[in-house]
């Protein structure tokens, strides 16, 4: 089906036809409709000395969501999360914009990284909706 088709039958009555079109705009219009939905994007990257500092924007419709917010290198692939972190990353992190996470790669990497040679780094954010226990016993208990 081609979105913005329709099929006029001139034999139907006006009013059914009427009824056709208002249906169909309104299909229309709720599928083309934005849905507002959680993101979590990196706005950037700052070495200052030894520390790597990444920005990000977290942001949820829902106010009062809390996200467990988790940061991988390109290093290993994406694959470990990385240990030698500060900041907002971590359980329970709040919505906001500007976010911060200090990085210190000679910590997690060893004191020799980057000395001999530049090393270039990327960086995955991964963020679940924390839930906490205390909000999943009230809601099994039914308070």
């Amino acid at each position: 089906m081609m979105l913005g088709s329709i099929k006029y039958n001139k034999a139907l009555p006006s009013w059914k036809s009427g009824v056709f079109l208002v249906i169909t705009a309104v299909f229309l219009s709720w599928i083309s409709a934005p849905t507002q939905a959680q993101s979590l994007e990196i706005r950037r990257v700052v070495q200052n000395g030894d520390i790597v500092s990444i920005y990000y924007d977290l942001t949820d419709p829902r106010k009062g969501n809390r996200y467990d917010v988790h940061i991988f290198s390109s290093r290993d692939q994406f694959v470990a999360e990385l240990k030698n972190v500060e900041g907002a990353v971590g359980r329970a992190i709040e919505c906001g914009l500007e976010n911060r996470i200090d990085f210190n790669p000679a910590k997690e990497y060893g004191e020799e990284f980057g000395t001999k040679n530049e090393e270039k780094l990327s960086f995955d954010l991964r963020g679940e909706l924390y839930v906490s226990f205390m909000t999943l016993l009230s809601s099994t208990l039914g308070s």
